[in-house]
């Protein structure tokens, strides 16, 4: 259960980063952009990205933010279900008092999950952010790739 909706608030949170990356590039270079004449394809570009986040955070929305709710209050209702059955049926040997105080935390059960789950989700959202750092810190240098040279960059005429 968890690990759906984890993943999916994984997807979400990947593709989303390169879609602010092409806008800072974008308005970065714009005035380049539009000296030759390429709007329409930084435009398709922008989209496509686009695109791609919103299909993760479709999912992530309305796939586990609908599904996951359902399925905590089943658990929660059947933890509770149980919990009274057995009151029941232990009733001339088990003290009232204690019955209701086992269903009192039963019903609990249902936000205590809700709120497990949230605060796991939680972490691994944040933990989205270090895996993308580790990422980059593990890419290689430009050096080390020989893409840049003393003069500028590797294939670039000089002057």
């Amino acid at each position: 259960v968890c690990v759906r909706y984890v993943w999916a608030k994984r997807l979400d949170g990947i593709s989303g980063s390169p879609i602010f990356a092409h806008f800072g590039e974008t308005l970065t270079g714009i005035s380049t952009i539009r000296a030759f004449g390429h709007q329409r394809r930084f435009i398709a570009e922008n989209e496509s990205r686009i695109s791609i986040n919103q299909r993760a955070d479709y999912t992530q929305k309305c796939g586990c933010d609908r599904w996951l709710p359902v399925r905590l209050e089943t658990i929660g209702n059947s933890i509770t279900f149980v919990v009274a059955c057995l009151g029941v049926w232990q009733r001339g040997s088990t003290y009232t008092a204690l019955v209701g105080l086992t269903l009192s935390y039963a019903i609990d059960m249902t936000g205590l999950l809700s709120w497990l789950i949230r605060i796991v989700s939680e972490l691994e959202s944040n933990m989205v952010s270090v895996e993308r750092v580790s990422e980059y810190a593990e890419l290689e240098t430009e050096e080390a790739t020989g893409a840049v040279t003393r003069g500028g960059v590797k294939g670039t005429p000089a002057g």
